[in-house]
C-alpha cells in the first residue's frame, strides 16, 4: 500500500513525501491505521519546524521520554516526520490481533500520515461510538494536559492558575474545571481568551492589562504569601516558570507543563527564595511519568486509562473542542498549515489534517 506523510525537510519547510506499507510485513500487536485525521501540536511541532529544537537543551535528546515501543535515544533534525495525534480505521492486523480490529476507528499517536502501523502495546484506543474523529483527535493534547491535574494532585476547591490558553493549556483549565477547581487562565492573545470563554472557562486574564501575581494574589486575598494552590505553566517559557512561583501560594504546586526549549537569562534568585521559603513545589508536567497499559500494577493512573476517560468526556460533551478548530486543511497544504501556526498564531490554534480530503477548510 503506498501512503502520504508531511515532512520537514529543511528549517520553514514543510512536504508531503511517498511510501509504502506491506500489511503482510505487520509484526505482533500491530494494526495498520487508515488516516482520517491527524491534529498539529503547535508548540512541539512548530519548534521542529524552524529549527528551535537544534537548539534546545539536550536532556531532550539524550533521554527518551519514556521506555517501550517507540522510544528513540537522539535523533537527527532533518528530515523531520512529526505528528502524534491520529484517528483512523483499522485496515490489517498482525499476528496475534484480535481480527474483529479490522474496521474499527481508533485513535493513536501516529505521525501525520495517510497510513500508520501503530503497536498495540503503545497505545491505540477505539473511539465511543458517536464520536466524531475531528473532536477525537483533541484527547491528544488533553492527554497532555490532565497530567497537571494527576501530578498535582488537584481537589475540588482548589484554586488554579493556567499560564497560556493555547491548546493544552484550555484543555488542561477545561479538565481542571471537570474536577471542581476553581480556575483562572491568562493568555495574552485576544482570540485564545474568547476561545477559552466559548469552551466554557468562566475566569479569563489579560496578564499585559492586569498583572497576573498581582490578580492571584488579591483573588485569594492573602497577602505576599497567598496565590493560588496550584499554577500550572502551559506555555514553555522560562520566565514565566518563575512568574508561576510567584503566583503560587505557600506550600503550593507549580506544575510544568510546557516544554521549556529557548534560551533566556533572567535573575532566578527571587523566586527560588519564594519556592524554598514558602515551601512551594514545583513539579514537572510530562504526561510519560505515568504508565502506558491500562492493567500496569500498582498504578492508579496510566495514559491508556487517561484517554479512554477523556475521550469519553469529549463524547459527552463535558469537555469542549468545537470552538478550538479553527483550520481543517488538506495535507498538500502542510507547509500553510505550519507557516500559520508560526506567523499568525492568533488565528492558527486547532489545525487539523483531513487525509480523506483534497479540499481545505477555515472556521
Amino acid at each position: 500500500m503506498r501512503g502520504t506523510g508531511v515532512v520537514f525537510t529543511s528549517p520553514l519547510h514543510a512536504d508531503l513525501e511517498h511510501f509504502e506499507l506491506d500489511p503482510k510485513s505487520l509484526a505482533p500487536r500491530e494494526v495498520l491505521v487508515e488516516s482520517e485525521i491527524s491534529l498539529v501540536s503547535p508548540g512541539t511541532e512548530s519548534s521542529y519546524f524552524t529549527g528551535v529544537m537544534t537548539h534546545a537543551p539536550s536532556i531532550y535528546t539524550d533521554v527518551p521520554p519514556f521506555a517501550g515501543a517507540g522510544a528513540t535515544e537522539g535523533h537527527e533534525m532533518f528530515p523531520a516526520r512529526t505528528g502524534y495525534a491520529n484517528v483512523g480505521v483499522v485496515r490489517a492486523v498482525g499476528a496475534g490481533v484480535d481480527p474483529s480490529m479490522l474496521g474499527r476507528r481508533v485513535f493513536t499517536m501516529s505521525r501525520h500520515a495517510s497510513l500508520a502501523v501503530c503497536d498495540l502495546d503503545f497505545l491505540a484506543v477505539e473511539l465511543p461510538e458517536g464520536l466524531e474523529p475531528r473532536q477525537a483527535v483533541f484527547a491528544r493534547l488533553a492527554g497532555v494536559g490532565i497530567t497537571a491535574l494527576r501530578a498535582a494532585g488537584a481537589s475540588a476547591g482548589d484554586r488554579v492558575a493556567v499560564i497560556g490558553l493555547g491548546l493544552v493549556g484550555n484543555l488542561c483549565a477545561q479538565l481542571l474545571q471537570l474536577a471542581g477547581c476553581d480556575v483562572v487562565g491568562f493568555d495574552p492573545d485576544r482570540t485564545r481568551r474568547e476561545l477559552a470563554q466559548r469552551c466554557g472557562i468562566g475566569s479569563v486574564v489579560d496578564p499585559v492589562e492586569h498583572d497576573p501575581v498581582e490578580w492571584v494574589r488579591a483573588w485569594t486575598g492573602r497577602g505576599v504569601a497567598g496565590g493560588a494552590a496550584i499554577t500550572v505553566e502551559a506555555t514553555g517559557r522560562a520566565s514565566l516558570a518563575a512568574q508561576a512561583i510567584e503566583m503560587t501560594a505557600a506550600y503550593g504546586s507549580v506544575v510544568l507543563l510546557g516544554s521549556p526549549r529557548v534560551a533566556q537569562s533572567f535573575d532566578v534568585t527571587p523566586a527560588l527564595a519564594r519556592l524554598h521559603w514558602l515551601a512551594i513545589s514545583m513539579v514537572g508536567g510530562l504526561e510519560w511519568r505515568y504508565p502506558i497499559a491500562a492493567e500496569s500494577p500498582r498504578a492508579r493512573f496510566t495514559i491508556e486509562d487517561n484517554y479512554r476517560q477523556i475521550l469519553r468526556w469529549i463524547a459527552d460533551g463535558r469537555l469542549v473542542i468545537d470552538p478550538l478548530i479553527t483550520h481543517v486543511l488538506s495535507p498538500v497544504d502542510c507547509q500553510v498549515a505550519y507557516a500559520g501556526i508560526v506567523d499568525d498564531p492568533e488565528h492558527y490554534v486547532g489545525v487539523l489534517f483531513d487525509w480523506t480530503s483534497t479540499e481545505s477548510e477555515t472556521r
